[in-house]
């Protein structure tokens, strides 16, 4: 723990102090090395709160991003009694954030999601920075992806005297008017988030291009779906497709227990951005994310609960 009570105040690590709990009111040392970060640990309990993680650098780091007293914040259930101490929590907003460095386990994941009425998640892949890469052209990764699984399903096999021979299939087309169907199919069922939102985008960028058209033709073509407002609106739609919003992240060995979660999730790979995990492409290491950056993404909550 970074706080501890002593004199009914939140204070910080010191060296050899004893305080007292900010969740359970337990007796709590300070440990002060020089290579561990500053903390606080009970004395005779282990930890009073059963989702305490042992607090590295990077969540230091990040707890300091907010203000103190959103560090830290008890969270109480009066109903059950229940009591959690919240990486980050936003009154105003009603917002916890949850930093998670370690594996936590599926029922651990949800458990939380249900305490936390409001949650955001972070997690630490700096440690995973080997294993993950990523591929801008998503629209092409998109391509390699179905074209493998339309192979492996429209290959036909037979076995002639124990060897397996594979037979071409006709490239007529009423058989490539199948495979475009099936390659729609595939698209729609692994991607679907990913689709709606690009079809969005491909729609406003078709109305754009009509109304300005229409506008060019006659200048003095009035109403709302002319005025600069609209206008505006639909240009900013039509640009999401763009590939510095979304990133197909693809993750060697990837922990799949993340399927499970329902609020937001965020990866923090060790640069200046978040990577909200946006889809899970189920069959395979990848996982559609949208990029943002740390400063903004701070800045954004911290003004929300002014």
């Amino acid at each position: 723990m970074k706080f501890a009570l002593l004199n009914n105040k939140r204070i910080e690590a010191k060296p050899n102090l004893v305080a007292e709990c900010i969740c359970c009111g337990e007796k709590v040392r300070s440990y002060c090395g020089k290579i561990i970060i500053h903390h606080w640990k009970h004395i005779k309990l282990s930890e009073c709160d059963k989702w305490h993680e042992s607090e590295t650098q990077w969540h230091r780091e990040w707890k300091n991003k907010f203000k103190k007293e959103n560090q830290e914040f008890i969270m109480f259930n009066s109903e059950n009694g229940e009591k959690h101490i919240a990486d980050i929590h936003l009154k105003k907003i009603n917002l916890t954030i949850e930093f998670q460095h370690s594996p936590i386990e599926i029922n651990e994941i949800k458990s939380r999601e249900l305490f936390y009425e409001k949650l955001i998640w972070i997690i630490d892949l700096t440690h995973h920075e080997k294993n993950i890469s990523f591929n801008s052209n998503i629209f092409k990764a998109f391509d390699k992806f179905t074209d493998e699984i339309i192979s492996k399903d429209f290959q036909l096999h037979k076995k002639i005297e124990g060897k397996e021979l594979q037979l071409e299939i006709i490239k007529s087309e009423k058989e490539f008017d199948k495979i475009l169907e099936y390659y729609s199919e595939i698209k729609n069922k692994h991607f679907p988030a990913y689709v709606k939102y690009n079809n969005k985008s491909s729609s406003a960028k078709r109305v754009l291009k009509t109304l300005v058209s229409e506008k060019n033709e006659n200048p003095n073509t009035k109403g709302y779906s002319y005025s600069d407002e609209n206008m505006t609106n639909l240009k900013e739609i039509s640009e999401l497709d763009k590939t510095d919003v979304h990133l197909l992240m693809i993750w060697k060995n990837k922990h799949k227990r993340w399927y499970e979660a329902e609020q937001p999730i965020f990866f923090d790979l060790g640069d200046d951005y978040l990577y909200r995990n946006i889809e899970n492409i189920k069959s395979s290491n990848g996982v559609i994310v949208k990029k943002y950056s740390k400063e903004k993404f701070v800045r954004h909550y911290k003004e929300q609960n002014e």
